[in-house]
């Protein structure tokens, strides 16, 4: 019996293409991870700008949603209509999960996720999702992290999410970014000098410790300098969702199963990669970067070791 306790799934859409896909997906993940419990999916689609509400199915409806902080702003957006329209209560679960999750490589863990220990772990106050490893401290908004839950599919209690939403910046843009494209952050900004040259590397495509770079990765300009200031926006939001998660004392659970190397073992040999020059022996990072790459040397780029493979739910 479900005693009251309800899944609510906010799923977040760009277009309609994938959302027969990812239906199926999330009640595949309510079915197998929650099937003593009601549940009830909501849709929120940001490519519609103006008010909206569709039934879409029982226990479906679709609204409209928020692009200014892409996913995060959308979920906020949907998390906003629940709290107008359902009766919440504070272990209800929620499951908030965006259109590329079933493109993830780690998606037959979403689908087998064992209920009794996932169960536990909410009840525990726990955030629970694909776990990822930084190669260097995430010092953004005065809070610090070195790992984070992918945001493609996060699980967590209704209390929790009140703890750490808004999911959209705490910050305005003017905040964040200069009014010029080649600096790009605003030197004021509340984020780490590291972290910084971290982020313009990554979304200019030029060499950095994770040895990956964005696949729309271009150099700054004032044609696209909205578009990559969005998608940083999207980056930060993430691993702020983490950090902010660790500041306020709920802990970060992998949902997916043992890896050999473990993800942080594999972030260690990256870092070490990086460091020793070892990796322009390596084809795929020689592809990336060329042989040499397009920065400046490791020494004089980030000094703390502690990201996975080029893998992001923010890789659209």
């Amino acid at each position: 019996m479900s005693n009251g306790r309800t899944v609510f799934a906010i799923y977040l859409e760009t277009t309609r293409k994938k959302l027969t896909e990812g239906l199926a997906g999330i009640h595949r993940i309510i079915d197998q991870t929650f099937p003593t419990l009601s549940s009830e999916i909501l849709v929120v689609d940001n490519a519609i700008t103006t008010p909206h509400e569709e039934k879409l199915e029982d226990g479906a409806t679709l609204i409209d949603g928020d692009n200014s902080c892409r996913e995060f702003s959308g979920i906020d957006r949907g998390l906003a209509w629940l709290q107008k329209n359902r009766p919440l209560r504070a272990d209800s679960v929620f499951l908030l999960a965006n259109d590329t999750f079933s493109a993830d490589p780690d998606v037959e863990d979403f689908f087998n996720m064992d209920s009794r220990k996932i169960l536990h772990d909410l009840d525990r106050n726990c955030l629970i999702g694909s776990l990822l490893w930084s190669p260097l401290p995430l010092e953004l908004f005065g809070v610090t992290t070195d790992r984070w839950i992918q945001s493609n599919m996060i699980m967590c209690n209704y209390s929790v999410l009140q703890h750490i939403t808004p999911l959209a910046l705490p910050a305005f843009d003017n905040e964040i970014f200069s009014d010029n494209p080649a600096e790009f952050f605003n030197r004021d900004a509340p984020l780490s000098s590291e972290y910084k040259h971290y982020i313009r590397c990554y979304l200019q495509g030029r060499l950095n410790v994770t040895l990956c770079k964005w696949h729309s990765a271009a150099e700054f300009n004032a044609d696209n300098f909205g578009p990559l200031k969005l998608k940083a926006k999207a980056i930060l939001c993430e691993h702020y969702l983490s950090a902010n998660a660790r500041k306020n004392g709920f802990e970060l659970k992998d949902l997916t199963g043992p890896r050999l190397p473990s993800k942080e073992m594999r972030v260690r040999i990256k870092v070490w990669l990086w460091y020793t020059g070892v990796w322009r022996l390596i084809p795929r990072y020689g592809r990336r970067f060329g042989a040499w790459g397009h920065s400046s040397s490791p020494q004089s780029a980030f000094t703390s070791p502690a990201s996975q493979e080029c893998k992001s739910t923010n890789s659209r």
